[in-house]
């Protein structure tokens, strides 16, 4: 389970978070004796113009055995900004 800062501050490093989370991921999901399930969390400021459709400041990405649909996660996350939902 990833905890991901989703805050509108990480715009410039929204990259690098999410080649992390692929490397660390990666890294994991190539010890062939570990049966793999891969979450995300993700957490915003508590402001009511960014919060998520759930109306929270917090996200949970259910618990997956499929590395690529991870993957295509990790790929579309983007940082808060005053139109998220």
């Amino acid at each position: 389970m990833f905890c991901v800062d989703n805050t509108m501050s990480t715009k410039p490093y929204m990259d690098a978070i999410r080649s992390a989370v692929e490397q660390i991921a990666k890294s994991v999901a190539d010890l062939k004796s570990v049966k793999l399930r891969l979450g995300i969390v993700l957490y915003r400021d508590h402001i009511p113009q960014i919060l998520f459709a759930n109306g929270e400041a917090t996200e949970l990405r259910d618990l997956t055995e499929d590395l690529n649909g991870f993957y295509g996660q990790i790929q579309n996350l983007k940082e808060a900004d005053n139109g998220s939902v």
